[in-house]
C-alpha cells in the first residue's frame, strides 16, 4: 500500500506523523511537569524558610557562646564568684547590658551566672530571684560543670525555652561556676518578617511550662504554648493552629489562610523541647505555582505554533520543489504515451536539482524522438517518390514493348 503511494505523499505522511508525535510527546511530558510543579513550588518554598531559620539560628548560637566566654571571663563575675558578692556582679552586668542595649541588634539578651554547685548566683534581669537549686532540670550547667568547656543549647529555664551559650568561670583552672547568654528568638521573628514576609511561631511544650516562671502568662496552643513576644507574633496564624494536633501535620501543611512549615527543637539531651512554624500566605504560594503552570502553558503554545509553522512552510516547500515537476514531468510522460503527444512541447526547467537534470534529459530524449520521427518522415517522402518515378518507367516501358509488337 504504501509503495502505490505519491512521492509526496511518502514524504509528507512520515514527516506530519512525526511532529505528531513529537507534539503528543512533548504534550504528555509538559503534562506531568505540570502537575509535578505544585510539588516543586512547595519544596523550594519548604527549603526556602528552613534554611533561612536554620541560619538564623545558628547564627545565634554563635553569638551566644561567644559572648557567654566573653562574660566568663569579665572581672566583676570573677571576683563576684569569688567574694561571693552579688551586688558586684549586679553592677558590673547592668553595665554590660547597657552597652549591648546601646551597641548591639542584641536589645533582649539575659544573662545568669550560676555557682558551683549549679544554683542561681545571680539573674541580671531580675536579682530578687536566687539560690533556687538549677541541677534537676537545667542539664546544660551540669555538662558545663563537668567539662568545663563552653557550649550552646536551646533548653527551657525559669525564663522560658531559649537559646544558651554557657561558658565555665575558671580562676586559676579552679572552677567557680558558670554563666549563661541567654536569647530569645525575637529576632528571628521579626527578621523572617522583614526579609522573606514570612511569619515564624516558636512554640514550647506544655509539659515544660512548669519549669517557667512566666509559664501562667504564655498563650496556650492544644499541646503547646507560645513562647515569644505576643507583640511580634502574627496572631492570625496562631489561632489557625492552636487547635491543631500539630504532630500529625508533618513538616508541610496548609491553614485555610498559611502555607506553613514545621520543625521540632531539639534540647540539649535530644529530646524535643517545642517547634519552630515558618509560614507565608497562601495565597502567594499559590500565585507561583499559577504563574510557573501559566508560563508552562505558553511555552507549550509556542511550540505548537512553531510546529504548525514549520508543517504548513515544509508541506508548501514540498510542493513547489517537488511534487508539482513531478507532476509535470508524469504529464508529459503520459502525453507521450498516449500515442498522440506533442514533441515540439518540453518541460520547463525551473531548478538545477535531480527533477530539474531529469527534466532536462527527458527533453533532450524528446528531441531525439522528434529527430528521429522527422528523419524518418523525411526518408518516406523520398521512398515514395522514388516509388512513384519507378511506377511511370515501368508504365513507359509497357507502352513502348506493346507498340514495337504491334
Amino acid at each position: 500500500m504504501y509503495s502505490a503511494l505519491s512521492i509526496s505523499n511518502k514524504i509528507h505522511l512520515p514527516l506530519i506523523s512525526s511532529i505528531v508525535v513529537g507534539m503528543v510527546i512533548i504534550l504528555a511530558s509538559t503534562y506531568l511537569s505540570v502537575r509535578t510543579i505544585e510539588k516543586d513550588v512547595y519544596t523550594k518554598e519548604q527549603s526556602t524558610l528552613r534554611v533561612y531559620v536554620e541560619n538564623q539560628l545558628d547564627a545565634k548560637y554563635d553569638v551566644a557562646l561567644t559572648n557567654a566566654i566573653t562574660v566568663a571571663s569579665n572581672y566583676y563575675v570573677i571576683e563576684a564568684l569569688l567574694r561571693n558578692d552579688r551586688a558586684l556582679a549586679l553592677e558590673g552586668l547592668k553595665t554590660l547590658s547597657q552597652t549591648y542595649k546601646e551597641f548591639t541588634d542584641f536589645k533582649n539578651v539575659q544573662i545568669h551566672i550560676h555557682t558551683k554547685d549549679v544554683k542561681s548566683f545571680l539573674r541580671a534581669w531580675m536579682p530578687e530571684k536566687f539560690g533556687d537549686d538549677l541541677a534537676s532540670f537545667r542539664h546544660t550547667i551540669k555538662k558545663v560543670k563537668e567539662s568545663k568547656q563552653p557550649l550552646y543549647a536551646i533548653e527551657m529555664g525559669v525564663a522560658g525555652m531559649s537559646l544558651r551559650g554557657l561558658a565555665p568561670v575558671l580562676k586559676d583552672k579552679e572552677y567557680l561556676g558558670s554563666v549563661e547568654f541567654i536569647q530569645s528568638f525575637e529576632s528571628v521573628v521579626t527578621g523572617a518578617k522583614k526579609d522573606l514576609g514570612a511569619s515564624v511561631i516558636f512554640l514550647t511544650d506544655k509539659k515544660q511550662l512548669d519549669l517557667s516562671a512566666s509559664a501562667k502568662d504564655a498563650l496556650l496552643a492544644r499541646d503547646t504554648a507560645l513562647s515569644q513576644k505576643k507583640e511580634n507574633t502574627d496572631m492570625k496564624l496562631f489561632e489557625e493552629i492552636k487547635n491543631l494536633d500539630l504532630s500529625a501535620q508533618g513538616s508541610l501543611f496548609m491553614t485555610p489562610t498559611y502555607f506553613v512549615v514545621r520543625q521540632e527543637l531539639k534540647g540539649f539531651d535530644g529530646n524535643r523541647c517545642g517547634e519552630v512554624l515558618m509560614a507565608v500566605p497562601k495565597s502567594v504560594v499559590d500565585q507561583t505555582v499559577n504563574e510557573a503552570q501559566s508560563g508552562m502553558l505558553r511555552q507549550i503554545v509556542i511550540m505548537a505554533l512553531i510546529d504548525i509553522l514549520v508543517i504548513v512552510a515544509l508541506i508548501l516547500v514540498l510542493r513547489k520543489a517537488v511534487s508539482r515537476p513531478l507532476e509535470e514531468l508524469k504529464d508529459k510522460a503520459a502525453s507521450l504515451a498516449s500515442g498522440d503527444g506533442d514533441l515540439t512541447k518540453k518541460i520547463d526547467i525551473k531548478s538545477g536539482d535531480e527533477i530539474g537534470q531529469t527534466s532536462l534529459e527527458f527533453n533532450r530524449f524528446i528531441e531525439k524522438v522528434r529527430q528521429t520521427v522527422a528523419h524518418a518522415k523525411e526518408s518516406s517522402v523520398q521512398n515514395a517518390s522514388v516509388a512513384t518515378q519507378l511506377s511511370s518507367t515501368a508504365i513507359e516501358v509497357g507502352k513502348r514493348v506493346k507498340s514495337t509488337s504491334e
